[in-house]
């Protein structure tokens, strides 16, 4: 067996080592001092206080009883995390009833460390089978997965927090792009198009009643989906058919998402929790729509660094202006490889092109919305977005050069998780100051 060949056989345990440097750093910063990263909030405990009336039943069980899912239900959303109209919620309890009913585990801090650590291993995991199913390169996924470890604080919180809500989410998101995979990369006939049209807009809509920001990459999914069907069309059949698809591509995507949406908040558990059947009447949507959409300098502001960060420090928003420069940087660098009838990076993939158009568009979009609402939490969810975009534009042309990008990102966070890392602390997660 000669070198590279071995080399080749080494890379799938290196990504393995990774994930497990990555469970016992995680899982040492949470039974430590992880709890300082966040302030003291009540609602994380809310799922352990639902769960506890219906501890003398199955998980199955218990959702399968309607009378029982609905006050479960309204008991995930109270008070103090809600009231709230986010499902997700009830997702979290039912984790929480599930390990503790069937596995044995407490109702208490550990438990819910624990669950925090499986959610956030498991979206790791799906980034990097992604990136290997789309054939990038392990070398991307290795970069990809130092830069999830390296991660800022912000996204470092996500990461140990329980709360039912964006942990939850870039796990959805990560998730969704794995099942995608094929469809994103290449482009679709007409009747397929169609048929994708259709699938987008209910998942969609089952995404959105679950979480109101999964709206954002359920848009772009299916608006992405409809430029490539449409392009391809151009290129085959010209203008006329080219528009025409475009037209009944929306009209389904958007049918088929009204639709789903209108008969999902029909169900009785969704109507106790609040959800209205207009889609702007729910969550903070129905306060940003009577809002004015941010424009022209006030758009330029609200996409501006600080705005939406604890800190204007450069080691917690830094990787996210780096994904963005490399997005830009991404889509040009492969329009004019495509020029040349270049090949063979790993941004010749189209979906680097789809991360780096989502990269942008999520941004827009949040920046438009009202300074009051863009809050950190919607923008935290394009942490990995970046993380990949970065370890994509690295291995362009001089790859040993544009390495260096990696590293310093790397480099900048190792002191911040070094200083949460407590040994002495080790059984601070482990307190009893959280148990039910």
């Amino acid at each position: 067996m000669n070198s590279a060949e071995r080399a080749r056989r080494a890379i799938p345990w290196m990504l393995v080592g990774l994930v497990l440097v990555y469970i016992l750093e995680r899982l040492a910063i949470g039974l430590s001092s992880g709890h300082l990263l966040f302030h003291l909030d009540a609602g994380e405990y809310t799922p352990l206080r639902a769960v506890g009336p219906y501890l003398d039943r199955s998980t199955l069980a218990l959702f399968l009883d309607p009378a029982a899912r609905l006050d479960f239900f309204v008991a995930c959303t109270a008070e103090p995390h809600g009231p709230s109209i986010t499902p997700t919620l009830v997702l979290a309890g039912g984790l929480v009833h599930f390990v503790s009913h069937h596995l044995g585990a407490p109702l208490g801090t550990i438990t819910v460390r624990m669950l925090s650590l499986g959610l956030s291993t498991a979206t790791l995991l799906c980034w990097l089978w992604m990136l290997l199913r789309c054939g990038v390169g392990r070398s991307v996924a290795r970069r990809f997965a130092l830069l999830f470890v390296l991660a800022p604080p912000i996204f470092l919180k996500l990461n140990l927090i329980y709360w039912g809500s964006h942990e939850l989410v870039v796990l959805v998101v990560a998730a969704l792009l794995c099942a995608l995979v094929p469809w994103i990369r290449e482009p679709a006939s007409p009747r397929l198009a169609l048929a994708q049209a259709l699938c987008v807009g209910l998942v969609g809509a089952l995404l959105t009643v679950l979480h109101g920001i999964l709206v954002v990459p359920a848009a772009f999914i299916g608006l992405w989906l409809a430029l490539r069907a449409a392009a391809a069309a151009l290129r085959e059949q010209g203008w006329p058919v080219a528009l025409g698809l475009v037209s009944a591509l929306a009209a389904s995507g958007m049918g088929s998402f009204l639709g789903g949406w209108w008969m999902l908040v029909q169900l009785p558990t969704m109507q106790a929790i609040g959800l209205e059947p207009a889609f702007l009447a729910n969550n903070d949507f129905s306060i940003i729509a009577g809002a004015p959409l941010a424009g022209g300098s006030s758009l330029w502001e609200g996409m501006m660094p600080g705005d939406r960060f604890t800190s204007w420090a450069w080691i917690q928003e830094g990787p996210l202006w780096v994904g963005i420069g490399c997005a830009l940087a991404v889509l040009v660098e492969a329009h004019i490889r495509r020029r040349r009838g270049l090949s063979g990076r790993a941004i010749d993939e189209p979906i680097f092109s789809f991360l780096a158009c989502y990269m942008l568009f999520a941004w827009i979009v949040i920046g438009a919305v009202p300074e009051e609402f863009s809050e950190t939490r919607y923008v935290v969810t394009l942490y990995p977005v970046s993380f990949a975009l970065v370890a994509g534009w690295s291995l362009g042309s001089r790859p040993g050069l544009r390495l260096a990008l990696p590293l310093v990102l790397m480099a900048v966070q190792v002191p911040t998780h070094a200083g949460w890392l407590h040994r002495r602390l080790c059984d601070a997660g482990r307190r009893d100051g959280g148990t039910v």
